[in-house]
């Protein structure tokens, strides 16, 4: 509360309150983002590898089923062989017409894995590869192409 002698010199006949603002500590406090957690970011330890698989497919074969199937073949050699992360399963074209049946399409897809624990051989890789292509061959009735 301001003191009675200031007010008197300002004639100020009701209660009356001073205080001081540090700008610098408020402008601080409102350019923080609210809610923000704290997370420590991991560096990746091992090179990602990415492949690309096309195939020639029934025109009833689904992309779900399709990345349904990638996924369990390469999560089978995850977990039985060598720890990674499955970042990515991406159909980049699907083709039907010229030069292909018509009750087919021609479906190009990526995958892309983080291995864990090191790098991966030319084996790992060719067993993914592997595992990739018996599987949708097999679950499918898909043909490689190319």
């Amino acid at each position: 509360e301001l003191h009675p002698k200031a007010m008197r010199n300002y004639e100020i006949d009701v209660p009356c309150f001073v205080f001081e603002l540090n700008m610098a500590v408020l402008m601080r406090s409102l350019n923080r983002p609210k809610n923000v957690q704290k997370r420590a970011a991991t560096t990746q330890r091992f090179p990602t590898i990415s492949r690309d698989f096309a195939f020639l497919l029934n025109d009833s074969i689904t992309a779900k089923q399709l990345n349904d199937t990638v996924i369990k073949s390469i999560e089978a050699f995850i977990s039985n062989e060598t720890p990674a992360i499955l970042q990515a399963v991406n159909i980049f074209d699907i083709y039907k017409g010229k030069g292909i049946a018509e009750n087919k399409k021609s479906v190009a897809f990526h995958i892309s894995l983080i291995p864990l624990e090191r790098t991966f051989t030319d084996k790992d890789i060719l067993k993914i590869s592997s595992a990739v292509i018996k599987a949708v061959t097999i679950d499918l009735n898909g043909e490689l192409r190319g």
